[in-house]
């Protein structure tokens, strides 16, 4: 079935028009621009960051509107595997919200200009298409549109248009991915056929259910779609290895505690995969969760390698801690606090340490600091009180034993059985995806 492209493109390049006015005012009146400058002292060009707007689904088929989201989600994957940064589909919904919009929402190029700004990109394709379905054969009719926006001018104007079979999906999507990539810099090492090789690498099915999965807000079906993309990725004999939906699948379990299953699921996943590094994480809590402090210390431990953020640091240092490998895991938690001083939890686990470690004027030093920082804190108070004892502070000892009494529930039962006190190391649970995401690219280049 053929599909009558020009009316697409026709109505995008009207509201193209528009879009460059309103977008031209608003920058002359918001921003100034800088001239070109021999000026060696001049910053560094800004790094680009792309946002992929959710295309709009013309034929008005609710049984398609998976394919909306599906440009986000795999031109994302296949930008960011390729050095390019991409504002990530929570983030760009983020900024609908902060518009007071919905991604759902039918938008105009301008208010989607708009929306890119508010989530600090500086590239946003937009786009929409049409679906046709004759004798059981589906075609697709694409028309997307780059847009720069960081100087105020939608310069150089990228139409795209692409029609034919819906199962050619992912060669088109792959097609647009290297176009962004070819568009802002023709030097890099990445052919058209690598990009789009990459992006065709899962079979349509286990493709189609992956996307349905990652979008639908009932978590029993989200685990059914999931489960299905990796079933028939593995029997396809084409992929046999999905790890985007392992990881999805791990961290739903995460999400709804099933902690030894998502550790299970989370193991998956390699070092070659992406989000190998957000895996890792998730599986140092899972692990400690399920009380495998070897697996949780493990894979914190190999998080810190690759990517040092605070919180694979302090993790890691808190799952030695548990492991009772006292003098690895306050080098590590030192480190975490050194970077992050006015960080209670770090500073928290800093003083636990010396406390174990029987170093009590230091512990007293940093659990003081936690107990005024937070009164209420009970654990921090029984080991302040303790520490002053033993440093031969009594009085004080006695104030933050009489605090702990009011706010620590087992204040009884660990004063009775001090053994049986359990490992109070404290764990970092959310996730920098910034700061994880710019150390991963950096070791990524690193090992290539």
């Amino acid at each position: 079935m053929q599909f009558a492209t020009s009316g697409l493109t026709n109505r995008m390049a009207r509201a193209f028009g528009v879009l460059a006015f309103l977008c031209a005012g608003a920058f002359a009146q918001g921003f100034s621009f800088i001239s070109p400058s021999s000026d060696a002292s001049a910053p560094p060009p800004v790094p680009d960051a792309v946002v992929v707007m959710p295309f709009e689904n013309r034929s008005q088929m609710a049984k398609y509107n998976w394919v909306c989201d599906s440009f986000a989600i795999l031109i994302g994957d296949v930008l960011e595997a390729h050095g390019i940064s991409v504002v990530n589909i929570d983030n760009r919904n983020l900024a609908f919200e902060r518009m007071h919009l919905s991604p759902s929402d039918l938008l105009t190029r301008a208010a989607m200009i708009r929306v890119a700004g508010a989530a600090q990109a500086n590239l946003a394709l937009i786009g929409e298409f049409d679906i046709g379905e004759s004798k059981g054969d589906v075609t697709i009719s694409i028309a997307a549109r780059l847009i720069e926006t960081r100087e105020g001018r939608l310069a150089p104007a990228k139409t795209f248009n692409y029609s034919g079979p819906l199962s050619s999906l992912q060669d088109w999507q792959g097609q647009l991915a290297w176009n962004i990539v070819y568009v802002r810099n023709p030097a890099l090492p990445y052919s058209k056929e690598q990009i789009i090789r990459r992006a065709k690498q899962i079979p349509p099915a286990a493709y189609e259910s992956f996307v349905k999965g990652v979008q639908t807000r009932d978590l029993k079906l989200r685990e059914t779609f999931l489960l299905r993309a990796v079933q028939e990725s593995e029997n396809s004999g084409e992929a046999a290895h999905f790890p985007q939906a392992i990881y999805e699948l791990g961290l739903l379990y995460y999400r709804q505690a099933d902690f030894a299953e998502a550790a299970k699921t989370l193991k998956r996943m390699g070092k070659d995969d992406p989000t190998y590094t957000e895996s890792l994480f998730y599986l140092g809590l899972a692990a400690y969760k399920t009380g495998d402090v070897n697996e949780a210390s493990s894979a914190f431990e190999r998080l810190v390698e690759l990517a040092p953020s605070l919180e694979a640091v302090n993790n890691a240092g808190a799952a030695l801690l548990a492991k009772g490998e006292n003098e690895k895991a306050l080098q590590l938690l030192r480190r975490a606090l050194d970077n992050s001083p006015n960080d209670m939890l770090c500073r928290f686990n800093v003083g636990y340490a010396q406390w174990r470690a029987q170093d009590f004027s230091e512990a007293v030093k940093n659990l003081r600091v936690v107990a005024q920082a937070d009164p209420r804190d009970g654990e921090a108070q029984f080991l302040l009180a303790k520490a002053l004892a033993a440093s031969g502070q009594q009085a004080e000892a006695a104030r933050a034993d009489n605090e702990a009494k009011r706010y620590l529930s087992n204040y009884a039962r660990w004063t009775v059985a001090p053994d049986r006190i359990p490992a109070l190391a404290r764990l970092k649970e959310e996730l920098n995806r910034a700061s994880i995401y710019k150390m991963e690219g950096q070791w990524r280049i690193k090992v290539k």
